[in-house]
C-alpha cells in the first residue's frame, strides 16, 4: 500500500516525494515509494519491472529521469489504470461488494476514486535523488534488493 511504501521511505531517511535512482553495479533500481497501482503504470509505460519483494516501492530497470515527458500519454496512464480494475480488482476495488456493481458504475466509481490526475500530480512532484556507491543509504538499499 502506499501508506506502507510512506513509512518506508520515512524509515530510510526520504520521503515519500523521493524517486531514488541506486544501482548495485548489475542492474538499475528506481525505488519510487508510489505503491502498487502507481507501480503498475510506471511499468506499464516503461521497459521497467517491479522488484520481487519490493512491491508498490521498487522497480528495476531503465526509468527516465523526465518522468513529466514519459508519462504525458494521459489516455494509456488511464487505460493503464482501468485495466488494474479488471486485472487485479481486490488491488483497487473499494470494497467486496464493488465487484457486485453493474460494469458501467463499478468503471465510474473506480475513476472517482483513482482519477489520473493524482497520478500524473504524483509524477510531476517527484523529487529525483541519485544514490551513489558508498553512501550510507546505499547500503540500505542494497540490504532491500538482495
Amino acid at each position: 500500500t502506499r501508506a506502507f511504501a510512506r513509512h518506508l521511505a520515512l524509515g530510510l531517511g526520504l520521503t515519500d516525494r523521493d524517486l531514488v535512482y541506486y544501482s548495485d553495479g548489475d542492474e538499475l533500481f528506481v525505488f519510487h515509494f508510489g505503491g502498487s497501482v502507481y507501480e503498475r503504470l510506471l511499468c506499464a509505460m516503461t521497459t521497467a519491472r517491479p522488484v520481487a519483494g519490493l512491491g508498490g516501492i521498487a522497480i528495476r530497470g531503465v526509468l527516465t529521469r523526465n518522468l513529466q515527458a514519459a508519462f504525458s500519454n494521459v489516455r494509456q496512464a488511464e487505460s493503464v489504470l482501468l485495466s488494474c480494475l479488471e486485472e487485479s480488482p481486490n488491488l483497487v476495488a473499494p470494497g467486496p461488494m464493488h465487484r457486485q456493481l453493474p460494469p458501467s458504475l463499478r468503471r465510474s466509481t473506480f475513476q472517482e476514486l483513482m482519477p489520473v490526475a493524482d497520478f500524473l500530480a504524483w509524477v510531476e512532484a517527484r523529487h529525483t535523488i541519485e544514490v551513489e556507491a558508498g553512501q550510507l543509504l546505499a547500503t540500505r538499499l542494497a540490504s532491500l534488493v538482495t
